[in-house]
């Protein structure tokens, strides 16, 4: 069985859980596919393609982080032993960013968390994390007006 394969478990419906190693193995295989990557040498029509497959690729990296980014969060202890003051500090260091923009990751993998559709869509490169938020406005409209 080769990493990222799943590995079955007594439901024949369900697999194991993405591990670590998994998304280590994805990021050296985008690494090495990288080491090759030569724009000169694909057609135009090649190289259209790949912008879309980047693109997808792109998409599901920033949804996975920004779901793993609400867990990664989650123990305040291990946080401070880290020597991080909360989970927008971490965010902010690791993902070397702002932290208006690593609070918004959070606010973000907030709101995934109760749109389980637009989740899924989201983690296959469907749409981008960001449009999420429009996604969530619409949602929580609609609901407004629906009543209680």
């Amino acid at each position: 069985m080769s990493v990222g394969e799943a590995v079955p478990t007594t439901d024949p419906g369900a697999t194991s859980p993405l591990g670590v190693a998994d998304v280590l193995a994805a990021a050296e295989g985008l690494a090495l596919l990288m080491d090759r990557l030569d724009p000169a040498t694909v057609t135009v029509s090649d190289a259209m393609t790949m912008v879309d497959a980047f693109t997808r690729i792109e998409r599901m990296a920033a949804t996975g982080k920004t779901v793993v980014a609400k867990r990664a969060t989650d123990s305040p202890r291990l946080l401070k032993h880290k020597g991080h003051r909360d989970g927008v500090d971490y965010l902010a260091r690791t993902l070397d960013i702002t932290a208006g923009e690593a609070a918004a990751v959070l606010g973000l993998a907030h709101v995934l968390d109760g749109l389980d559709a637009t989740t899924d869509v989201a983690k296959k490169g469907g749409i981008a994390p960001r449009k999420v938020i429009a996604v969530a406005a619409a949602a929580q409209a609609d609901l407004r007006l629906r009543g209680p």
